[in-house]
């Protein structure tokens, strides 16, 4: 009874706060706030129908808390599209508060509005959000009638009329008899948009219609469409007739617009002959050998069948191309293509380049399109690249040459067709029907391909095109050459190489927009490209240019922008520079008192080309990120990301929480981020054997818990990665080619005795050990003999750290070290190659000295040496000092050595023993 009591009380106070709220709100003008689990409640009721929402996707709260007002009251209200918020995008509303001149306090509310959508796919997010707010409220208010029966349907016909063939897509009949597409400007689009959604509201408050009624009603309103849609667009169209020419020029070398009279005419005139002076002084300079930059409105090229003039056909700046053989050829750009393939061929030609011929003079060039690879193997450079000596297996999967998209693919069709309809107007793809395709280029030679797409923060997506399974181009394509691309080794070479030049560096990262689709196929292997953007439509998309997933993609990219790269090389001369590219990333630095200059020669040498650059994503400095390496030249440093170190910490800590209990998948993506890191962060990677073992025999949907040597190293990396930097030196190494010390180890049943001596100084030590000091290396009821190879090795780390070696330091350093022949010395020499072991207690040994050479950023090469050569330190490990002077020994004891890592290590280990062992107990008396 208490306890239903207690019940009601707490109901009665959460109502009474609760209707206070509300009131509070209603005085301040404010929407109601919405509860916690008012609003995770119609959340979760839309995700059960239309899976999980992301961020751009759902409604923010406070846009959820005014449809709840407005639904309440029963007054739904059209929004702005600007008042459109999504939880990504909201802007939560502030209040101000204020004294008026009679005294009284006033409170008003504030609001910042998101922008106007200005493409398609911007409005169909936009609408998403406005779909997912209003399915909300049919899930929280289910007494409503005009919400009965609300599905995403009538908004997503509202939308697909707005943006279809009768508003944004509008055609209408040209002079030739065909249909032409009007254009409408957007603006109008969007005012006749939200007048339709206006007038639905008003249907939905004054005529008692459904929303999704109302929605559908409005669309098909021609008085609504007459009088906010044709209407304006054709005022519109008559008003730019009369203020204007069709065309910005007559013909292509015409000088502004001769249509003009007057002061009108004066004034293009006048601008006419600024250009004109400005071409002078380009031949003035070019007389000169010295550089000039002009800048001005690219060439427009073919648009809707006709050539706009622009300066750039001019014959007064076709003659400064003299450096080619032929001025007017190289201005050509050849269609589908934004490179001036025809200049680069004559200037490369004249430095001889191996590759220049695939420019334009081949029958399957650049210039007309490259062959796939399909029908025969891709060709050799023998001067460019190495032979492709290795080929890796491709998935065997059954041959369908129709296949059908993945879930990702086939839920964003819509937005994979806006994808592709933009490609489209790029020249990129054309839509077809499976018949005719078949009929062109045969039956056996079409392939439509299995579509898969990531979503962008954007909300529009990436498309993915799978040429391997199923169709199995990807089988067909075979490759003489080897791919070379800018790795850790030259990423490190270039900042040491601006480091050792001593001038000032300046560096640049840019991106070039969509590398893989500037090159174009041949017309003959068009259908071996194709794809669909909904499997279950019969229209058919093929791709005209290189597509990502095909794979002999990468491999042309690379012909031409090595192509384009050597020509800007050449044209850079004597300059201080260096650059690299990797796919679409682009990355350049400068040095010395012409290092700007020098970058936008390099700039310009690009453009010149045509290169299509990313301006907005360009970021450069004294430090810059590159393909996911972090280039530091004013530390002369290169790493990662402190994003991706941190990430790796985090997953180690996670799955230390769960106690080691991982899925396999989740693993194999860890290990994959972790081997990028160790390209740079060497230190980890002799010790990822474990790890790649574990990997080997588990299934991709094994979930498991891992074994003992992994959590012994994922131990050892969590410790290192916390206390390590994310960078290493990129200075070349400072190289001790001579020995600097010689090690012994003696193991016994009672003690072990490390000793060692430093060459030249002759400064020496010897450390007695005990087992109570070293329990890891004796034997339950044994000895220490089985571990000689263990101790040597601790011989080593503790020679290190008493003759100075494991001070921090910023530059690497090498240093080669003897130890004696004794019965397992030979192992250390081929452990410090191998760098890595899985034996215990070597395995934590080793950690430990890696960990110390990390710091000390010290290379060490071990060096076996027979027994008879190494008395010296044989004697020290017998405690036999005659050899040495007293005056030179160095004290050391074990509490000296900073063996951090080595002691996690062998507390972690006997917590596994210590499990194991009551693991056994229990099982033994059957708990």
């Amino acid at each position: 009874v208490a306890s239903v009591v207690v019940a009601w009380e707490t109901s009665k106070e959460f109502i009474a706060k609760e209707v206070e709220l509300r009131a509070e709100s209603k005085v301040m003008g404010q929407p109601r706030v919405l509860q916690v689990h008012e609003r995770q409640a119609m959340i979760r009721a839309v995700e059960a129908v239309h899976g999980a929402l992301n961020e751009a996707e759902s409604p923010s709260q406070d846009y959820l808390s005014l449809k709840a007002d407005e639904t309440e009251c029963n007054e739904p209200v059209a929004a702005q599209l600007d008042e459109i918020l999504s939880k990504k995008e909201s802007s939560n509303a502030s209040i101000q508060s204020s004294v008026d001149p009679s005294g009284h306090l006033r409170v008003t509310r504030t609001k910042v509005k998101a922008k106007m959508p200005t493409t398609t796919e911007e409005y169909r997010r936009v609408m998403k959000v406005e779909m997912f707010a209003w399915l909300c409220m049919a899930a929280r208010f289910r007494s409503k009638h005009w919400l009965h029966g609300l599905t995403a349907e009538p908004f997503l016909k509202f939308v697909d009329f707005i943006l279809g063939d009768r508003v944004w897509g509008i055609q209408v009949p040209s002079q030739a008899g065909e249909s032409q597409r009007l254009k409408p400007d957007w603006a109008i689009v969007l005012a006749f948009e939200y007048k339709l959604r206006k007038e639905a509201m008003k249907l939905v408050t004054n005529s008692g219609h459904t929303l999704a009624d109302a929605l559908a009603a409005v669309i098909r309103d021609p008085d609504l469409k007459e009088a906010y849609f044709t209407t304006p667009i054709a005022l519109k169209a008559a008003t730019s007739q009369e203020s204007a020419p069709p065309n910005k020029w007559l013909r292509l070398t015409d000088k502004g617009f001769p249509w003009l009279s007057n002061s009108n005419k004066g004034i293009v005139d006048e601008a006419n002959q600024f250009v004109l002076k400005c071409l002078d002084m380009c031949h003035e300079a070019f007389a000169a050998q010295g550089h000039f930059i002009l800048e001005h409105p690219e060439d427009l090229g073919i648009v809707q069948g006709e050539r706009p003039g622009s300066i750039w056909q001019w014959p007064e700046l076709h003659e400064l191309l003299t450096v080619c053989s032929d001025p007017k050829d190289a201005g050509i750009v050849d269609e589908g293509q934004p490179f001036y393939l025809r200049a680069l061929s004559q200037w490369l030609k004249v430095f001889e380049d191996p590759d220049v011929h695939w420019l334009v003079d081949e029958s399957d060039s650049f210039a007309s399109g490259v062959p796939l690879g399909v029908e025969e193997p891709l060709p050799r450079s023998p001067q460019v690249f190495p032979p492709k000596v290795r080929h890796r297996k491709l998935d065997e999967t059954e041959f369908n040459p129709l296949a059908v998209n993945y879930p990702s693919g086939q839920l964003s069709r819509k937005e994979l067709e806006e994808k592709f309809r933009e490609e489209e107007s790029l020249g990129r793809m054309f839509p077809s029907k499976l018949s005719v395709l078949r009929t062109k280029y045969g039956e056996h030679r079409v392939r439509v391909a299995a579509m898969a797409a990531i979503a962008k923060p954007d909300g529009s997506v990436r498309p993915l095109h799978d040429a391997t399974h199923s169709v199995k181009v990807n089988h067909s394509i075979v490759y003489q050459d080897q791919i070379q691309c800018p790795g850790p080794a030259e990423i490190a070479a270039v900042v040491r190489e601006a480091f050792e030049s001593r001038e000032a560096p300046f560096c640049v990262s840019a991106d070039i927009k969509a590398a893989h689709r500037l090159v174009k196929i041949r017309e003959e292997d068009w259908g071996y490209t194709c794809c669909r953007a909904d499997s279950a439509s019969d229209v058919v998309w093929v791709n005209r240019t290189g597509t990502f997933g095909v794979s002999s993609a990468p491999y042309w990219w690379a012909k031409l922008c090595g192509l384009i790269g050597r020509f800007v090389g050449h044209l850079m001369q004597t300059s201080l520079f260096l650059h690299m590219i990797y796919v679409d990333d682009l990355h350049g630095v400068f040095l010395g008192e012409r290092k700007f200059l020098d970058l936008w020669i390099w700039l310009l040498a690009f453009e010149l080309a045509g290169t299509p650059f990313g301006y907005h994503k360009f970021k450069g400095g004294v430090a810059s990120e590159f393909v996911g390496f972090n280039l530091r030249y004013d530390l002369t440093e290169v790493g990662i990301s402190d994003k991706r170190g941190q990430w790796l910490i985090r997953w180690i800590v996670n799955a230390k929480d769960n106690r080691w209990v991982v899925p396999a998948r989740d693993f194999s993506e860890f290990l994959g981020r972790l081997c990028f890191v160790a390209q740079l962060l060497v230190w980890l990677k002799p010790h990822l054997a474990p790890l790649f073992a574990w990997t080997a025999v588990v299934g991709p949907g094994t979930v498991g818990r891992l074994p003992e040597a992994v959590i012994l190293t994922l131990h050892y990396i969590l410790a290192e990665l916390v206390s390590e930097s994310f960078r290493v030196s990129a200075k070349a190494p400072v190289c001790h080619t001579r020995e600097a010390f010689r090690t012994d180890a003696k193991c016994t049943d009672t003690f072990v005795v490390l000793g060692g001596w430093e060459l030249g100084s002759r400064r020496w030590f010897s450390l007695k050990l005990t087992k109570h000091d070293v329990p890891y290396l004796f034997r339950e009821g044994g000895g220490s003999q089985w571990a000689s190879t263990s101790a040597e090795l601790l011989g080593t780390l503790a020679a290190l750290h008493a003759f100075g070696w494991l001070v921090p330091a910023d530059v690497r350093r090498s240093t080669v070290v003897s130890l004696s022949a004794g019965t397992d010395n030979q192992a250390n020499e081929s452990l410090s190659i191998k760098r890595s072991s899985t034996k215990w207690p070597l395995m934590a040994i080793n950690m430990q000295l890696s960990a110390s050479l990390s710091k000390a950023r010290l290379g060490l090469r071990l060096r076996w040496r027979p027994r008879d050569e190494n008395e010296e330190a044989d004697d020290l490990t017998n405690e036999v000092f005659g050899s040495f002077s007293e005056s030179l020994r160095v004290p050391l004891t074990l509490q000296d050595l900073d063996l951090k890592i080595l002691s996690l290590l062998v507390e972690t280990r006997e917590a596994f023993d210590v499990a194991r062992a009551k693991a056994k107990a229990d099982k033994g008396s059957g708990k």
